[in-house]
């Protein structure tokens, strides 16, 4: 299992940073951001492999499956 950044909306974050730059803002002024949306990825097969199944409510809260 693996939580991180969802990179379509770190793309839309950095797209509203770069039309504050468009309109004139200077880049040094714009404080560094990071990503404000997770996404929970698993991976059931591998964690079984591992003796570590996942629980049914894990498996029903991530995002992306990976089969």
């Amino acid at each position: 299992a693996a939580l991180g950044m969802n990179y379509y909306d770190m793309g839309r974050q950095t797209g509203k940073i770069v039309v504050r730059i468009l309109k004139g803002e200077k880049p040094g002024a714009i404080a560094p951001e990071v990503g404000s949306k997770l996404s929970l990825t698993v991976n059931p097969s591998a964690a079984m492999k591992q003796g570590a199944p996942l629980s049914a409510a894990l498996l029903k809260e991530a995002q992306n499956t990976v089969k």
